[in-house]
């Protein structure tokens, strides 16, 4: 049958057993207690008493009855039949012999006897309604993910599942239904007086717009800004006017979850005018409805966004120039300086009468060289009462004039208690009308500026609105990145502490909360625990400290200081490094797009890509072109290089189409997952390890076009670049990515990230390099129950923190005479617990939340308490590293692997030297999420090939040890081709194993 909603594996399994049921799924479904036996017990014949058991098990198991014998796996009546002490061929009697009507009879009693339903029954009908459509209404989960939660909630509330058609239609309609009730009720949204003009944005205006070609209406709003110029202001300025000129706030959408309307809302972004003009009036109005209504957000951040780096480019250029001037001086500087000293020195100097002191110094050094030696040093040397460069930085008055009024008409700021100021002087500078301030107006802001621009203010009286101006935006632009300014209507620069749940919400959720994260409401019984846990690892390193050869204590500089030792890399058995040798010879030769189209034939990844809209209609061999297209994206190249005219599947509009249509970051994510996960079950993958542990790091790239979403580091590029923040498990899996801009520090993002992530993997210890590490990280990580393991850099000069202040540390103690505040913690004990529990639900993106609490190295009270529990942590980790080489050595692996992962993504993205040529971070997020995507698939390909070349080499007698195998990696690429003419082949022409051909290995020629 050909699904709508269940993907083919979902078709696959439903209603039957996806393999062999493990020990522990056997022991929690089929083991039969006390009352089971008992009823099992009043059966007559061993057949009808297996077969009762086992339908009973099976039903528990999968949600419905077997049909068949063939449906059960033998280790299912092996082990039911063993609790009986029955023959387990009675099962077959049971099918082959007893009367269909027993059958039935046995399935009848196990409803009413353990409470099951059927799927058509009322209270089924009835309670599976509610649930679904509470659940449609409130999320946007992929089709695969709904039937998951359904198909789970049916055998949780004991509900017989029906036939997959019934299943199916049952979702469908229930669907169709909601969307239908969400479409209304956005329809219904804007007066009808601005329905007229909703629906004149899929217009073609009768003009060009700023001298570009013809477009409509709705897509030159949804064109974003794309660099900090004057002319992209100017622009930014006009679009977020455009969506201002519908009266947003009259608009009564509070009713309509949040998650429906940016559904709708991408719909309106993403889906082609044409598309959306063949749309019915009612899906029409409210798809552009949410449209206006999210994006209007995004407008007002994207103009936010690059107004504060046309600033920050003022700001810099005027310090460099300064310096630059500073430095073109210097040799006055010192000539002048030293005449001064040679001045002062006559003056320190007790033996010269006061009457004789004038006469001295001018008959040493001339009174014009002495006042212009002091006229040079005060030209030169900065003065601290005044801003830098604040002349030059005056002159760009004129420039910013432009866009002030309107900013300040566009900005509507709100403060925390440390923004009050910034937003006072915004309000004052909104009234003025003016560009210059009478007395009393400055007299009366002026202890609202910074001392700097305030005494500068006071000498030049005709540059005090300038000055008010600069002022009031020098410090703006970081009082908005660390959160103290907030505008209304923002998504990036809201108050992330808006997010948290409100009082009456937090009194009703508190408690179930604090036992879904196993902490307690009352903090000091959980401080007791962590004090101990903090004493006994001091006690480790203590007793072991004679002997321990990780660290030592020297005097540096007059203080005791840590002096950890290298960690040098372990020496491999030489019998893994054969082996290692051995694998890579016997891989094929392979083209990348062979691998793709070979490793979707297997796992038929393809199928994660769905449009936005539900008219997901799939053309034949779309598999090809949607490889086409990824192949494209990873490897950098455009789609030139995958184009074949003469191809249905790889013509450059069917390619258009498909990355148009299908190319998201969420598509990327799914088809992602599903490579993940059968990565995951590969036996070889057991050796790399279990998926608990990874790591999180920065994959650096240039951008080759300006974006506003790129920052400068010059680490790693000259100018502007952005920053792919990997995490990759220690199956060497990528299993979630973030693109950032390359000056963001990466330790906002490592929780971010890793509680964003959808992948079947559930890492619980995460490493990083020391840019992903701080306290505050440190604390959220261990109140949301993950370990954090950074690889700090100069660890020995990190602090050691102590909870008890009269214990003695031994050789550590003049080290860690640092207290952890305590009272802190206990006073903002529910604040925290609100703030995680917000975190574990989403509610707020974990970068925003740090750098509302961190404020820039100056922490809110409650972001201080959160710091205080991570030092306890931080310094767990710190005792730990001191003394444990396996600990380390677990660390340095770990980064290691995503670093070598790292030169495969580079060896595949070899196109344009690297460089990222896309201006709009939805752009860059789609080629970096391809490049993670093909990256797995061949680690997923060697993977499969590394565990045929073993089960050969065993099989020609090679002698294997086992712990060699722990010693392998998937990251090998030399036998891919990435480079050339690329080829894409609907039918795949591979043997019956449907695995290549190995080429032979030198152990079996040897032996010939």
């Amino acid at each position: 049958m050909s699904s709508k909603l269940l993907s083919k594996e979902q078709q696959q399994y439903f209603g039957k057993f996806p393999g062999i049921p493990s020990n522990e799924q056997l022991s929690e479904y089929f083991f039969l207690d006390d009352y089971d036996l008992a009823t099992i017990d009043d059966l007559r014949t061993d057949a009808n008493k297996l077969g009762f058991a086992v339908q009973l098990g099976v039903l528990r198991f999968i949600g419905t009855f077997p049909r068949s014998f063939d449906d059960v796996p033998y280790a299912v009546v092996e082990y039911v039949s063993k609790q009986l002490t029955i023959n387990s061929h009675s099962f077959l009697d049971y099918f082959k012999k007893t009367l269909k009507n027993t059958r039935t009879n046995h399935i009848n009693l196990i409803k009413e006897r353990y409470g099951y339903q059927d799927f058509s029954s009322t209270y089924a009908q009835k309670y599976l309604t509610t649930w679904l459509e509470d659940r449609l209404l409130l999320s946007n989960e992929r089709p695969s993910v709904i039937v998951d939660l359904f198909l789970s909630k049916c055998v949780n509330k004991k509900i017989v599942l029906p036939g997959i058609t019934v299943f199916e239609r049952f979702i469908i309609s229930l669907k169709e239904k909601v969307e239908s009730q969400i479409l209304q009720k956005l329809a219904a949204v804007p007066p009808s007086q601005e329905v007229d003009n909703l629906l004149k944005l899929l217009d073609m205006p009768a003009q060009n717009i700023d001298d570009k070609q013809l477009m409509y209406r709705l897509e030159d709003l949804r064109l974003p800004l794309e660099s900090d110029s004057q002319k992209e202001i100017s622009r930014g300025i006009s679009r977020v006017k455009q969506f201002n000129q519908f009266n947003i706030e009259q608009w009564s959408i509070t009713e309509i979850p949040e998650s429906k309307i940016q559904y709708y809302a991408r719909i309106g972004a993403d889906t082609r005018i044409q598309h959306i003009k063949r749309m019915p009036k009612e899906r029409q109005i409210a798809v552009l409805t949410a449209y206006i209504y999210h994006y209007r957000k995004v407008a007002l951040d994207e103009l936010v966004t690059i107004f504060m780096q046309y600033l920050n480019t003022r700001f810099k250029r005027v310090k460099f120039a300064e310096e630059k001037e500073r430095l073109r001086t210097l040799h006055d500087l010192d000539t002048s300086a030293n005449q001064l000293m040679r001045a002062a020195s006559y003056l320190l100097d007790d033996n010269l009468p006061d009457n004789q002191l004038r006469e001295t110094i001018f008959s040493k050094i001339s009174k014009e060289e002495l006042a212009q030696a002091v006229v040079k040093v005060n030209r030169i040397t900065s003065n601290d009462k005044e801003p830098i460069a604040i002349v030059n930085l005056l002159n760009y008055y004129s420039t910013v004039k432009r866009f002030l009024p309107d900013l300040l008409e566009l900005f509507s700021l709100n403060a925390s208690v440390h923004g009050e100021k910034i937003v006072y002087l915004w309000e004052f500078l909104k009234k003025q009308d003016s560009n210059k301030l009478c007395p009393q107006d400055y007299q009366a802001i002026k202890d609202f500026l910074p001392i700097k621009w305030a005494k500068y203010g006071e000498k030049n009286p005709s540059q005090q609105m300038k000055v008010v101006v600069f002022a009031t935006l020098e410090q703006l632009v970081p009082a908005l990145k660390r959160h103290d300014i907030f505008l209304d209507d923002s998504i990036k620069y809201s108050n992330p502490l808006d997010s948290l749940f409100s009082e009456e919400e937090w009194l009703a959720v508190r408690q179930s909360m604090a036992e879904k994260l196993e902490l307690p409401i009352n903090v000091e019984p959980l401080l007791e625990e962590v004090e101990a846990s903090l004493q006994d690892s001091y006690q480790k390193v203590i007793n072991t400290w004679e002997t321990n050869n990780m660290c030592r204590i020297e005097i540096i500089k007059g203080k005791e200081r840590l002096v950890l030792k290298n960690i040098e890399k372990a020496l491999e058995p030489e019998s893994a490094i054969r082996l290692r040798k051995e694998i890579a010879r016997m891989l094929p030769l392979m083209d990348v797009p062979d691998l793709l189209l070979e490793t979707n034939q297997e796992l038929n990844f393809t199928d994660s890509f769905t449009q936005l809209t539900d008219n997901d209609t799939r053309m034949s061999d779309f598999h090809v072109t949607m490889n086409a297209v990824l192949l494209s994206e990873a490897c950098n190249i455009g789609l030139a290089p995958v184009t074949k005219g003469n191809t249905p599947a790889l013509t450059k509009d069917r390619l258009v189409w498909a990355k148009h249509n299908y190319l998201r970051p969420e598509t990327i994510a799914e088809a992602n997952n599903t490579v993940v996960a059968a990565h995951n079950q590969l036996p070889l993958t057991q050796y790399f390890g279990n998926g608990d542990i990874a790591s999180a790091d920065g994959f650096r790239l240039s951008l080759g076009v300006r974006s506003i979403h790129a920052g400068a580091n010059g680490k790693y590029f000259g100018d502007k670049g952005i920053t792919y923040y990997n995490f990759v498990s220690d199956q060497y899996s990528g299993f979630h990515g973030l693109v950032i801009p390359g000056t963001e520090r990466d330790s906002l993002y490592v929780l971010e990230g890793l509680l964003e992530q959808t992948s079947p993997l559930d890492p619980s210890q995460i490493m990083t390099d020391t840019g992903g590490y701080s306290d505050m990280v440190f604390g959220l990580f261990a109140l949301l129950g993950y370990q954090f393991s950074p690889r700090i850099k100069d660890s020995g000069s990190s602090r050691l923190w102590r909870m008890n202040k009269e214990a003695n540390y031994g050789p550590l103690d003049s080290l860690s005479q640092n207290k952890i505040n305590t009272k802190l913690i206990v006073k903002h004990w529910d604040e925290i617990l609100n703030v995680v529990s917000s975190l574990r639900l989403g509610r707020m993106p974990a970068s925003e939340l740090i750098r509302t609490l961190q404020r820039d190295g100056n922490p809110s009270s409650l972001g201080r308490a959160i710091i205080s529990y991570g030092r306890i942590f931080k310094t767990i980790h710190l005792l730990r590293y001191y003394s444990d080489e396996a600990y380390c050595r677990q660390i340095l692996i770990q980064l290691n692997r995503g670093e070598s992962r790292h030169t495969l993504c580079r060896a595949i993205c070899y196109g344009k030297k690297g460089k990222i040529y896309k201006k709009y971070k939805i752009g860059q997020e789609e080629t970096l999420g391809a490049l993670g995507l093909v990256t797995n698939l061949v680690i997923y390909w060697n993977t499969v090939y590394m565990q045929a070349a073993l089960i050969k080499l065993k099989e020609e007698g090679y002698p294997i040890i086992e712990e060699d195998l722990y010693h392998l990696s998937p990251l090998l690429h030399e036998h891919i081709n990435f480079v050339g003419k690329y080829n894409f082949h609907s039918k795949l022409e591979i043997n019956g194993t449907k695995l290549r051909a190995l080429n032979p290995s030198t152990y079996s020629q040897k032996k010939k």
